[in-house]
């Protein structure tokens, strides 16, 4: 009664896929139709009511299952296939080139389809680069979305284990954070390694500094202790360039500030023999 019926041909004689097919023209519902609207872009929908719904592939021990994607020129482009022998399952994209491998013991392999053996076991990531390409790995955010890139990489998911964490957020260009046990359930931070902007960014340049941050004993917070100038200027426990300020400065010159409130700023330490201690040189 439709102005547009479905097509249904089963066992077509001329058949491009044979004497045996089942060709259908149009949208295909197993199940129950429950829910929203059929979407105009599927043509299987399987849906069941309270319940799960499985799409299953069995075959035989040596026999591979696959999910094929393809265009009118090519018969198969991409692939998500089963290796039962392995009880591996690869995805190929270029022309059905593999390009990714989950296998039997839960391990991610990129670029390679054989897990490198290196010390301490093989690694549950690996990525490989092929011929004449790097081997790289990129975790961005969005620049209009609040927080930031965190990779962590801990012992385990115990307290007590320590990790390292390398974050990115709007404050900073990068941290690297050295987690430890504080006696809670989750680990505290330890250390901290920031890249941070130093100075004003122009054409072609992107002045930038290393600070150094340590928790002290009972501290809630970690402490600046040295940075790193982008015009390669060391500063410890004090932030600017001053005679007047408390700690430590080592410029690219040569030259070095050491302010202390009441102890001496050089202690010389010789032991077993007698010698000199501080020498003075002009041109070597």
């Amino acid at each position: 009664s439709d102005a547009s019926p479905s097509v249904i041909t089963i066992g077509h004689e001329g058949s491009p896929f044979g004497n045996d097919s089942l060709i259908i023209k149009g949208n295909v519902l197993i199940g129950e139709d429950l829910g929203d609207a059929f979407n105009a872009d599927s043509v299987l929908r399987i849906q069941r009511s309270n319940d799960r719904a499985f799409l299953h592939f069995k075959t035989d021990a040596d026999q591979e299952s696959a999910i094929l994607f393809g265009d009118v020129d090519d018969d198969v482009e991409c692939a998500i296939e089963y290796e039962p022998a392995n009880k591996a399952l690869t995805f190929s994209t270029n022309n059905n080139t593999e390009t990714m491998r989950m296998d039997s013991s839960g391990r991610v392999l990129i670029g390679s389809s054989t897990a490198l053996s290196v010390t301490g076991g093989a690694r549950q990531l690996q990525i490989e680069g092929t011929s004449g390409v790097t081997a790289s790995m990129s975790i961005i955010r969005h620049s209009n979305s609040s927080g930031g890139s965190t990779i962590s990489l801990s012992k385990s998911r115990a307290t007590g284990d320590g990790g390292v964490t390398v974050v990115a957020n709007d404050d900073v260009l990068g941290e690297l954070r050295f987690t430890g046990a504080d006696g809670s359930d989750h680990d505290g931070v330890a250390a901290v390694v920031k890249g941070e902007v130093d100075g004003t960014p122009g054409s072609n340049d992107m002045p930038g500094r290393l600070t150094f941050w340590t928790t002290a004993d009972g501290a809630a917070a970690e402490t600046k202790r040295m940075t790193i100038t982008s015009g390669g200027l060391w500063f410890l426990g004090k932030t600017a360039s001053s005679l007047a300020n408390t700690g430590v400065e080592i410029h690219p010159s040569g030259i070095m500030y050491a302010t202390s409130t009441d102890n001496p700023q050089c202690y010389l330490n010789r032991e077993n023999s007698h010698g000199v201690q501080l020498q003075g040189r002009k041109d070597n």
